[in-house]
């Protein structure tokens, strides 16, 4: 994978990921969700990283 591919998957995933958690970690403090709605948020957050990775690849495939 050529390093601007490499960069731009690496972008997507940490933003989902790193935004993602502290969103729902605050609301979770905050008691704006509760415990059982945490889970569907680590779902989103994963989720919200994984699929444009996917897309992203997609787009960018890795030539060898």
């Amino acid at each position: 994978m050529r390093n601007r591919e490499a960069n731009y998957t690496t972008l997507l995933m940490a933003t989902g990921l790193t935004f993602g958690t502290i969103s729902a970690l605050f609301g979770l403090q905050n008691k704006i969700i509760d415990q059982s709605a945490i889970h569907g948020a680590g779902d989103g957050v994963i989720l919200s990283a994984f699929v444009p990775t996917l897309i992203a690849q997609e787009i960018f495939p890795a030539h060898n």
